[in-house]
């Protein structure tokens, strides 16, 4: 399912993210601003594919896991702030959309049969939820550590999405090849 003004999603989610002292950064950056918003804690990721068909999870994780065998670790680089009137996408940084990247995000299309399924741009959320623009584009001039900051990708996380964010769960993390 698409994002939605409840801030409840169902399903299957593929995710990427950063990890080490970039990933802590990242989550104390969510923490900060879930607080001052009085908003949801969630983990910080980058999504390469959503809602995914509901199908037996075991047919999922080969299918993962297949994905992730003929793929390789790529480096994503994050772009400009970004916000919109969506809960999932209130206010995030936008990825630089790699030739590598966008081969994955196809191939992940063709395995899980969603190709074509909407537009793809890559992000990763620091708060989820639904605020005046204006507090968000006053929140967004104090976020500018993150422009231009390069992160390798090393795997890629299958995700089930059911509900709110406190309630999603990592089913299995699949290592890409270097």
């Amino acid at each position: 399912m698409k994002d939605n003004s409840e801030g409840k999603v169902f399903g299957y989610h593929l995710l990427v993210r950063p990890r080490g002292l970039l990933l802590k950064e990242l989550e104390e950056t969510v923490k900060v601003l879930a607080e001052e918003y009085d908003g949801p804690l969630f983990e910080p990721h980058v999504t390469l594919l959503s809602s995914m068909p509901f199908e037996d999870e075991t047919l999922l994780i080969e299918k993962t896991a297949a994905l992730a065998e003929e793929s390789k670790a790529l480096q994503l680089t994050f772009g400009e702030i970004g916000m919109q009137d969506a809960y999932f996408r209130t206010l995030f940084l936008r990825v630089e959309l790699s030739e590598d990247l966008a081969k994955l995000r196809a191939r992940a299309e063709q395995v899980f049969d969603m190709e074509n399924t909407d537009a793809f741009m890559p992000h990763l959320s620091l708060l989820y939820g639904n605020y005046p623009q204006t507090k968000k584009v006053a929140t967004a001039a104090l976020i500018t550590a993150y422009k231009g900051v390069s992160f390798d990708v090393d795997s890629i996380l299958l995700y089930k999405t059911d509900g709110e964010p406190t309630t999603w769960r990592t089913i299995q993390e699949f290592k890409l090849p270097s």
